[in-house]
This record gives C-alpha cells, structure tokens and sequence, in this order.
C-alpha cells in the first residue's frame, strides 16, 4: 500500500479520546466461505453514515483479532497469519474524531492523535471522496518486530528486501479478511436497481445451506406487490404468496430497522393482511412492533356499505429482534 505521512502533533492528555472497548465480536459461520467470496466485490460508491460499533469490531477482529490464547511460540494466536508469528502488522482506525490503533490482545481502539485525518490516508491519485468514509483502515509495518520476532531467527528477518516482501503479503492476508467480512456483512455502500420478479430475487437472496443463516442487509425494505387475487376463490393462495414475501423480507431485514407493507387486494382485509404478516414473523421468530397504519387517500373515499372500496391497506413494522 503507499505510504501515507502523517506529522504528529504534541496535544495535552485532557483532549484526546478515551479508548473505546469494542464489543464482543460476532460469531463466525455464519455465512460460508464460497458466498462471502461470490460477494466480494470493490465499489467506489461511499457512504458517510457511521459504522455501528459492532460491525467495526467484527470488522477488526476479522482482520487481525486474537482467535485463541496460544498460538505459536508462545504469543497469542491471531485471524491473520504472519511471518513466524511476528504480529507485524498494526491495525489504525481513523475517524472523523480522531485516529486509533487497534490493540487485538484487548480487543479495544488506543486514541493516538485527535483530529480528522481520514483525507490524509488518501493517496495521490485515489478518489478524494474517500474521505467522507466513516473509517479508514492504515496499516502500518513495525520492522522491529520481525527482526526481533519470538519465532524462527529465519536471516530472511534481517533482509530489507525480504522484510518488505513478508510486510507486503501480511498486510495483503489482512486486507483480505476485510473484504471477506465487508462482503459478508453487507458493507458495501451502493445503490442499484433490478428488474426482476421478486419471489425469484427473495428466494435467491434468502437461500442458504442447512449449517448457515442468512445475514440480514437492510434498514428498510418496501413491500409493494400487485393485487395477488382478483376473486375470492383464490384468497388462499394470495395468502401464501403475502405469507412467503414477507418470511423472506423479514430475514433480509436488520434488527431495528423497517418494514413497509401493502396491500391493494379488497378481497384482503386489513385484518387477515396483518395476521398474515404476524406469522411470518412467527415463523422468523422475530418480533415486530407496529409503528403506523396506512389506508388510501382521501381522494379515493371508503363507502363503508361497499367493502371493496376500502381496498388498499398497509402499515409499518420496526424489527425489534
């Protein structure tokens, strides 16, 4: 990677941050290895909305995060390899408050300089945008550590040349894993647009094997469908096809986040629609809390004694868990 200069600045103890404890990272296995790497992928579509703290800390521990308390020669073991264990490799966030080195052993974020130094982590030719990311990841050689490495005493370790080469693939293993977990976790900030029919897409984007889960995406998901019955003999089946969308969505859908649903069917009332939403959830196992009701503007008036003109309905559900 270029190599980016940074001139530190002697700041008093008071306006630097306090470090932050990352959470617990998240669990792996879920999801395989074939899919992660049929999503990775790089866009130059960048979003300035923070990155939840469990994601960054996933995202950390990903890239070179302890994995178990002995690994070779006596150190800790790490998700990344490196030349004979020399753990050469630095991790540092920076953020729009201030730069952090990452420290794997406690899982937390060191302040090193307060300030917003994300565009100086840009180099010459790269898109000036990137700035606006709400965490750039530096990663900085220590060459002492492999010349004074716990492992083998390999002359390699003394070799400016070589040393370069083993820092060059150790910090490529990392950038590896962080676009494997980026891919993984739907990181990938981008707006774009399918023609497609939608159970197809639901199916494909909700289709895992047996030992896997699907990873939830989104903050919001619109459920818009055409009328699914245009009689009342076919009511049942337009109940399974809700039922099926919203199972779907609602796996797809990140724990906080929105559904919006709707129906235009007058052959659906308002009442079997939500009870069809309730058990996809409870099939989901998710709890929903309804937060709005829709109905059709005014300028389409409901006669009551008609039941059919009261024929869109809809409302909006946060995913609580």
């Amino acid at each position: 990677m270029p190599a980016t200069t940074v001139q530190r600045t002697a700041r008093s103890a008071s306006r630097v941050p306090a470090p932050i404890i990352l959470p617990a990272a998240r669990s792996a296995r879920s999801m395989s290895l074939a899919r992660a790497l049929s999503l990775r992928q790089t866009t130059r579509t960048l979003s300035d909305r923070p990155l939840p703290l469990p994601l960054l800390s996933g995202l950390l521990w990903s890239a070179c995060g302890v994995n178990r308390a002995k690994g070779p020669f006596g150190l800790s073991g790490r998700t990344a390899a490196s030349a004979s264990n020399s753990q050469e490799i630095d991790v540092y966030v920076a953020c729009a408050e201030a730069t952090y080195r990452y420290e794997p052993l406690r899982h937390r974020l060191i302040p090193v300089v307060q300030g917003d130094l994300r565009s100086l982590a840009i180099s010459r030719g790269q898109n000036a945008s990137g700035s606006i990311a709400p965490v750039r990841l530096l990663y900085v050689v220590d060459i002492d550590k492999l010349e004074h490495t716990a492992g083998f005493q390999e002359p390699g370790l003394q070799d400016p040349e070589i040393q370069r080469a083993y820092a060059h693939v150790d910090t490529g293993i990392i950038a590896a894993h962080v676009y494997l977990y980026a891919a993984a976790n739907g990181l990938a900030e981008r707006c774009s647009f399918e023609e497609t029919n939608v159970f197809d897409w639901l199916k494909a984007n909700t289709a895992v094997a047996p030992h896997e889960r699907v990873i939830p995406r989104f903050d919001l998901i619109i459920l818009d469908p055409p009328s699914f019955t245009r009689n009342r003999a076919a009511v049942p089946d337009a109940l399974r096809g809700y039922k099926e969308i919203h199972l779907r969505a609602l796996k797809l859908l990140n724990a906080g986040g929105t559904l919006a649903t709707f129906c235009c069917s007058h052959h659906v009332d308002t009442a079997t629609f939500q009870d069809v939403i309730l058990s996809a959830a409870y099939d989901t196992r998710r709890i929903l809390r309804r937060t709005a009701i829709y109905s059709q503007s005014p300028d389409h008036p409901v006669i009551p004694m008609i039941p059919e003109t009261e024929y869109l309905k809809g409302f909006a559900f946060q995913l609580v868990r």
